[in-house]
């Protein structure tokens, strides 16, 4: 698959005279179409890169591109509607007064026709099983159903990417769950590109592919698989590793013979039904 977005060589730090960068010379890519999980520890720069794909902080050297585009100050505005930022917080993210309102909100700023943003609100919002909610206030919602709305807002936009910015951290596990089948479903229905930024390894074990951050560069690559088979290497730069893992490894201290390889919830339940 081609690659959609591309970092070349690109360095930051927030502090100038700061002897550390933030972002250390980080080269990657992400291809089109798939879901890519980026890990790491605190300060390991995971949210500064989102921020300088969108342009919202700008590189001290190096070159990023996305969808074709060099992210440049005549560029920005053009990759920023190709690129959709759900946050943490969706709090943070609301403008309207009502669930459709503020769905509505990106679509005016862009200028779009009222009979086509009208259609667009509908769509998304039954996208993400919230149409019936659609008078209601998002203050008055609860914190997975707030999310749902934040992601509905990116999606009527008709974005190629939506980023991830720890947008579960504030769910319990319930609410984690169900925002991340309902991204699953829209990036499988609308062919998204999905970049999934967290601490959660749950969340983490259900992408294509997973970087692991440190020190604003990559230190490792590979499948949920190849990633969290290597535990003690996430142990040492500060990460766990998936329940499933974890109960894996206390299985086999108590004496059964279980495989090394990396183990889902639902093979390690298997398993142990045998």
């Amino acid at each position: 698959m081609a690659n959609i977005i591309t970092f070349d060589q690109v360095d930051f730090r927030y502090d100038e005279e700061a002897e550390d960068l933030t972002i250390d010379s980080l080269s990657l890519s992400v291809q089109r179409g798939e879901w890519l999980a980026i890990i790491g520890h605190n300060g390991s720069g995971k949210s500064t890169f989102s921020k300088l794909l969108i342009g919202l902080l700008e590189a001290e050297s190096g070159r990023i591109e996305v969808d074709g585009l060099e992210l440049t100050a005549d560029t920005v505005w053009d990759i920023r509607s190709r690129v959709g930022l759900v946050f943490q917080n969706p709090d943070n993210q609301f403008v309207g007064a009502t669930v459709e309102d503020d769905v509505a909100f990106g679509l005016e700023n862009a200028g779009v026709p009222y009979e086509d943003m009208h259609e667009r609100v509908e769509a998304a919002l039954r996208q993400v099983n919230m149409w019936e909610f659609r008078d209601k206030e998002p203050a008055a919602l609860s914190g997975g159903q707030k999310q749902r709305v934040a992601i509905a807002g990116i999606i009527a936009l008709g974005p190629e990417i939506i980023v991830l910015d720890e947008s579960t951290a504030m769910l319990d596990p319930e609410g984690r769950a169900d925002v991340m089948a309902v991204i699953n479903q829209v990036r499988e229905e609308r062919n998204l590109t999905v970049i999934s930024i967290t601490h959660d390894l749950q969340e983490a074990a259900i992408a294509d592919r997973l970087l692991v951050f440190k020190g604003g560069q990559v230190v490792d690559e590979g499948t949920p698989e190849q990633i969290f088979a290597n535990g003690p290497a996430l142990m040492e730069i500060g990460l766990g590793l998936p329940f499933a893992e974890q109960l894996k490894a206390a299985l086999i201290k108590r004496g059964l013979p279980l495989s090394d390889d990396y183990m889902t919830k639902e093979r390690l339940a298997d398993w142990l039904c045998k």
